[in-house]
């Protein structure tokens, strides 16, 4: 009973630590009704140092996870590793003496679990090779367990390692797997089956099979009508404008990111990210002129800028700088272009780690190209001709 509980907590934290310990769960249960995550982190906190008091290792093990769970939840795998790592270790220390068992089977589904949340937290920090291993590892638990819907989830994180790491065809082998073991009904193995079809439709594009991946992706948005999550259907979208962007069909493409962006008013950073996207396939293409072309970019870039300084959003400050600063030197306004060139610049040399890659290498190739037209520009002044 929940008294028995209390005077087992009491016997080994005392009766003070004990109305904490109640009161934390109390809230903790009040902040998953209500998805806060970030006021989750110190309550999760708080239970790893309570479990450290009772001398209860596979208990810390189990709190450990917890708190690596909600930073992942909160898209701050960064975080999250130290927690699972530190989780999966305590797991392996102090696991049951013999096999077999209810408590046996208990630790090997932990073990599990966390080595899901370290697929997932490795993925997302780049370490592509170690979510592969991770999620191998949770494969071959679940079979064993004979848990399918799990093992389906496995094989999903399984191809998402694969297709980070452009092994295509072993992503598709992977993801098309889990759809076969999914049971056929219920809410929950609906989210995880349109999940995998999203994912076939990523890993199709990455293979460069653009009319499969497009229509994939379109039945997925379709039938995503039916069932009440936000997440993947925006998750739709922005794939869908990805194959559009890559097929060049720049007016299909803004069409998804504007959809996409009306379903995240609530997202200040990825609302400000989609207006970056708009801004850029405006400027691409499309049957307006080019004049009306980059106004319509222009206006989408800085309303990016305007929100990303507003929520002090790095990355998108940068790329709202380098898209505003691409208008302007299609437009021909050298001056402003160089100083949007700048400012980029000027916010990827003042420490900003987390942008890609590719946004970089794009943000010094424009500051080169508006170096020489600036130096063409200095040199109108004595002769106009010049450009």
């Amino acid at each position: 009973t929940s008294l028995e509980r209390a005077c087992r907590i009491a016997s080994r934290l005392g009766w003070d630590q004990m109305l904490d310990w109640l009161a934390i769960e109390d809230r903790i249960r009040q902040l998953i009704r209500h998805e806060d995550w970030e006021g989750l982190v110190p309550l999760c906190g708080r239970i790893v140092t309570l479990n450290r008091c009772r001398g209860k290792p596979m208990a810390v093990a189990r709190s450990h996870a917890n708190l690596g769970g909600v930073y992942l939840e909160l898209a701050w795998p960064e975080e999250a590793l130290p927690h699972l790592q530190r989780a999966l270790q305590l797991l392996g220390e102090h696991g049951p003496a013999s096999e077999g068992g209810e408590e046996s089977a208990q630790q090997t589904s932990d073990v599990a679990i966390v080595e899901m949340m370290l697929a997932q937290a490795c993925e997302r920090t780049g370490e592509y090779a170690q979510a592969l291993t991770h999620g191998e590892r949770v494969r071959d638990v679940f079979a064993r367990l004979g848990a399918n819907d799990d093992l389906a989830c496995s094989c999903q994180s399984i191809g998402n390692a694969y297709t980070s790491l452009g092994i295509f065809e072993h992503a598709l082998t992977a993801y098309r797997r889990g759809l076969e073991l999914l049971a056929p009904a219920g809410p929950h193995a609906s989210k995880t089956r349109l999940g995998l079809r999203l994912n076939v439709g990523l890993a199709l594009h990455g293979h460069g099979r653009l009319e499969e991946a497009q229509g994939e992706l379109g039945d997925v948005l379709e039938a995503l009508a039916e069932v009440p999550t936000r997440r993947l259907r925006v998750q739709a979208l922005l794939d869908l404008g990805l194959v559009a962007e890559t097929s060049l069909d720049w007016e299909r493409a803004a069409a998804y990111y504007r959809r996409a962006r009306s379903e995240v008013q609530d997202d200040p950073e990825l609302h400000a990210w989609l207006a970056v996207r708009q801004g850029d396939v405006h400027a691409q293409g499309g049957r307006a002129t080019q004049a009306e072309r980059l106004r319509t970019a222009r206006g989408h870039f800085a309303e990016a800028l305007a929100q990303g300084k507003r929520w002090q959003l790095d990355a998108v400050c940068m790329q709202a700088h380098v898209g505003l600063g691409e208008t302007a030197l299609a437009l021909g306004e050298l001056s402003e272009s160089m100083e949007h060139a700048a400012r980029a610049m000027r916010i990827l040399e003042d420490g900003l780690h987390d942008l890609a890659a590719s946004e970089v290498v794009r943000a010094r190739s424009h500051r080169g190209r508006i170096f020489v037209l600036g130096v063409r520009a200095a040199a109108a002044a004595d002769d106009p001709a010049a450009v």
